[in-house]
């Protein structure tokens, strides 16, 4: 409490104080003053009313003035806490290309549910995931009612037009990886680094990240299995770097096929004649990519992308008749759906595939990776035809 006290000088009495007026709520800083020469009690009284008074209402004028970009300068540290270095870096795009330049000069307080409907009507005209950007987008507004700037969050009051689901049609049906995986047998075993990658890829539902990220040391042999436990992550400044998985389900054992343990183990003697060849003596080093690039370093994220689609591309043209069987073109990220589609095909649990892909929970595996093929709808109409009798 503030307390106004006499002092003597020069054989006189006069007063003063020293008084705590309040933080301010945009550069987080105390702000305290002190006076002293007063002759009498009430004019320090009335000094320190005033500078109270003065102080408020600047703050009340400063936060009025406050724009929807200082409150995101404000939120993106804290937030950053919370993520990992390559959520962060996909928020801040997301911001950057999206939100900044519709929100970004307005007041905070200024705005209002119409204005935020604009944003989410114009943005759904460009981009199929408008919600999610919204939602980030009242993350800052939340944070803005935290320091009370604002008394409500506009975006929770918009409404956000139907999508209409698309399947996702990034995956192969069973007979297609069964061809996909007889055609890295037949074609790409000169090339043990991608027929092992992608063999592991097809056969694990493993991320390209978390198998690039792998060490020597994260296989076991004697057990046949790979720990997942870590995945190559972007970094806000856009560079390569190994970091957590991206749920606390990532990190797991999976366990690998003879056939494709045998593989594994011809790939690291391989390896280690590659990498000395190339000046790197890796022997007795745990701790060395298992996936490495020529330098040693990461391997590009974007290699795997090239060697399935050269192998797509190279069986397709050589099965050009009207009967062959054709590889779709399909991402490293689609032969994670289609070993989820495989295994649900198989008779395996959700809670099987959930633990498989490391997912976190059941939802995402329902919503993302399971797909019914042409050949299971085939059986759908044919039990049904059996069980009625048609």
């Amino acid at each position: 409490m503030t307390e106004i006290v006499s002092y003597s000088k020069k054989g006189k009495t006069y007063y003063k104080f020293q008084a705590y007026l309040g933080t301010n709520q945009i550069t987080g800083k105390r702000k305290s003053v002190s006076r002293s020469g007063f002759k009498t009690k009430r004019e320090a009284h009335i000094v320190l009313d005033r500078l109270k008074y003065e102080f408020q209402h600047s703050m009340a004028h400063s936060n009025s003035e406050i724009t929807f970009e200082d409150v995101y300068n404000l939120w993106l540290p804290v937030y950053a806490t919370t993520v990992t270095e390559s959520t962060l870096s996909r928020v801040k795009g997301i911001f950057k290309h999206h939100a900044i330049d519709y929100f970004g000069h307005r007041k905070i307080a200024d705005i209002n549910v119409v204005y935020c409907q604009g944003f989410v009507t114009k943005l759904s005209e460009t981009i199929k995931d408008v919600r999610k950007v919204g939602n980030y987008v009242g993350m800052v507004f939340k944070y803005a009612m935290k320091l009370d700037f604002i008394q409500k969050n506009p975006m929770e009051f918009v409404t956000y037009p139907k999508n209409v689901r698309q399947q996702n049609d990034n995956f192969w049906t069973r007979e297609q990886l069964r061809i996909f995986l007889d055609e890295l047998d037949q074609h790409c075993t000169n090339n043990a680094k991608m027929y092992t990658f992608l063999r592991l890829m097809a056969v694990t539902g493993a991320r390209k990240g978390e198998l690039l990220a792998l060490e020597i040391n994260d296989y076991d042999s004697k057990t046949g299995s790979i720990q997942i436990n870590k995945t190559v992550t972007l970094t806000v400044d856009h560079k390569y770097t190994v970091g957590k998985t991206k749920t606390t389900n990532g990190n797991r054992t999976l366990y690998l096929d003879k056939k494709t343990v045998r593989i594994l183990n011809q790939w690291l003697l391989a390896e280690r004649q590659e990498m000395f060849i190339l000046g790197f003596n890796i022997k007795d080093k745990p701790n060395q990519l298992l996936f490495p690039s020529t330098k040693n370093t990461l391997l590009s994220p974007m290699k795997p992308n090239k060697w399935l689609s050269n192998i797509i591309d190279r069986y397709n043209k050589n099965h050009t008749q009207k009967n062959d069987v054709r590889l779709k073109p399909i991402t490293p990220h689609g032969l994670r759906h289609t070993l989820a589609t495989v295994l649900s095909e198989s008779g395996a649990t959700l809670k099987q595939v959930q633990l498989q892909l490391g997912d976190s929970d059941l939802d995402t595996v329902l919503n993302t990776y399971t797909h019914l093929d042409e050949q299971m709808k085939k059986d759908t109409a044919k039990q049904f035809a059996d069980f009625v009798g048609l």
